[in-house]
């Protein structure tokens, strides 16, 4: 039985979802959110990586998908590569 789905702005998930990514973000990759927030996109990309997180479990449902795996789907849409450390540099 198919679901009637919400506009991905509707859904209740989508704020939890959007605090979940920034707060990944800041974590694992200061140097990139300080960018985005220069830039002023930090919000906006924010915001399309909650919608496009919200489609995936909405489309997860839809097919069944046990929901463990469902987050997972949608965590790859909310998450970013963490930023790799610094090497020390040599000291002459």
């Amino acid at each position: 039985m198919a679901s009637q789905h919400l506009p991905p702005q509707e859904d209740a998930r989508l704020p939890v979802l959007r605090a979940s990514a920034d707060a990944n973000w800041r974590q694992h990759n200061p140097e990139l959110v300080e960018q985005l927030e220069k830039s002023g996109s930090m919000n906006r990309l924010l915001d399309s990586a909650a919608e496009r997180a919200v489609n995936v479990l909405q489309q997860a449902e839809e097919r069944g998908v046990p929901a463990n795996q469902a987050e997972e789907l949608a965590n790859e849409e909310l998450y970013l590569p963490a930023q790799k450390p610094k090497e020390p540099q040599d000291s002459l």
